[in-house]
């Protein structure tokens, strides 16, 4: 039985090592898609859920549409710009 256990074991060991390949794989290729680390991504997420970095990031955007009107009508040596 101790044989047949070891032998058990050994199957299991082989198997996880497998599936650790294809989650890597699978980490490595969303890392490449998102143009983040795990870690990044985590910090992202995080981050995200953070009523004051929404209410900073509300801002930029409205920042960030601000200059797009701006820009149309406007030229960089205007103090508005």
């Amino acid at each position: 039985t101790l044989a047949g256990a070891i032998n058990v074991n050994q199957r299991q060991q082989r198997y996880l090592r497998f599936r650790m390949g294809i989650l890597n794989a699978q980490i490595n290729s969303l890392e490449q898609r998102l143009g983040l680390s795990v870690d990044e991504a985590y910090a992202s997420l995080v981050l995200s859920a953070d009523p004051t970095i929404q209410e900073l990031q509300q801002r930029l955007n409205l920042v960030e549409v601000d200059q797009r009107v701006y820009g149309r009508r406007l030229r960089l040596q205007h103090p508005v710009m």
